[in-house]
């Protein structure tokens, strides 16, 4: 039995949540609230994906998926199994703390509304991405190896950014990691939550370089560069991140 998910049949666009602006083959454009069009290469670090293998960790629509594809990358797709995987900031008052069980099956809804956009641009755009859903800190050796994993604004939404990071180091020659960043090289996590935003219980650390440096070293890898460019938010914001790009030693 494989590995990959067997691929879905094309949802239909109404049960579809996008996380990514995608241009669909037909001039539809299916806004969502991140938009990286024209800004794939800096997302990226301009890294050369030219025949490589590239695992995209949290692919949500697909975006940087169909985006590496086209840039001549061979690509194996991730997201979680299932809601349960997800942890949140325990706001005492929030469905998360007082009825996990519902909070679950609506965080389920959710993430399925996601990957039904994955899958209905993943027929549209006729691409040959394999799909892997499981635990973001326990990828499988069975995927096999990687020139690349990505992540793409994913771990400021973990309580532990190192154990991801750890696992992926075990496929990959290289990582890259796109998101917020502390641009010091003092060792330290800056935490991400406020009593006074329970709406935003998914963010839980800003780890700055030094810290990067340290969870790449002990992974048996270095930090070769750190870019930084700014990519639009809601339409009219402008929301700076870093990427990072870390090889083995």
């Amino acid at each position: 039995m494989s590995i990959y998910v067997e691929p879905w049949n094309k949802p239909n666009l109404e049960d579809c949540t996008w996380y990514h602006t995608i241009d669909l083959p037909d001039g539809t454009v299916m806004k969502a609230p991140w938009d990286l069009r024209g800004k794939f290469d800096d997302y990226v670090g301009h890294v050369d994906l030219r025949g490589k293998r590239l695992l995209d960790i949290g692919t949500a629509s697909g975006f940087l998926t169909w985006e590496a594809e086209r840039a001549g990358a061979t690509v194996v797709s991730f997201d979680l199994d299932h809601a349960r995987r997800q942890r949140l900031l325990p706001f005492k008052d929030s469905i998360y703390c007082t009825d996990r069980a519902e909070s679950e099956r609506q965080r389920e809804g959710f993430f399925n509304s996601l990957k039904r956009s994955y899958w209905y641009a993943h027929h549209s755009l006729g691409s040959t991405a394999k799909v892997f859903y499981g635990d973001i800190e326990n990828f499988p050796r069975d995927l096999g190896k990687f020139d690349i994993a990505l992540f793409g604004s994913v771990l400021e939404h973990l309580p532990d950014h190192i154990q991801a990071i750890g696992s992926a180091a075990l496929l990959a020659d290289t990582i890259i990691i796109t998101g917020p960043l502390n641009h010091t090289e003092d060792r330290f996590a800056e935490f991400a939550g406020w009593v006074a935003h329970p709406e935003a219980n998914y963010s839980f650390w800003r780890y700055s370089l030094g810290v990067y440096r340290e969870v790449f070293g002990i992974c048996g890898m270095q930090v070769v560069s750190v870019t930084k460019s700014a990519y639009r938010f809601m339409e009219t914001q402008m929301e700076e991140r870093f990427t990072i790009i870390a090889t083995h030693i």
